[in-house]
């Protein structure tokens, strides 16, 4: 079933790269532990996140989604 909806955003800035991982030990458990090596990623991610939540559609979406980006 084809949707109808469309939602648009945007975001001022610059947009930020994901970038390589960097891997720490958790000196309590001894287990690795991901992050990003970009630190401005996450406040990117979630103003963008914010933004989305703003249009985004009453029901979830099923099915193939299509993305198109200005950058």
């Amino acid at each position: 079933m084809k949707s109808d909806w469309s939602g648009e955003i945007e975001i001022l800035g610059d947009v930020q790269t994901q970038g390589s991982k960097k891997a720490f030990s958790n000196k309590k458990t001894g287990r690795p532990i991901m992050v990003e090596a970009n630190p401005k990623l996450k406040s990117w991610r979630s103003e963008v996140q914010a933004a989305m939540s703003q249009v985004a559609p009453e029901t979830p979406l099923t099915g193939a989604v299509g993305v198109t980006m200005t950058i």
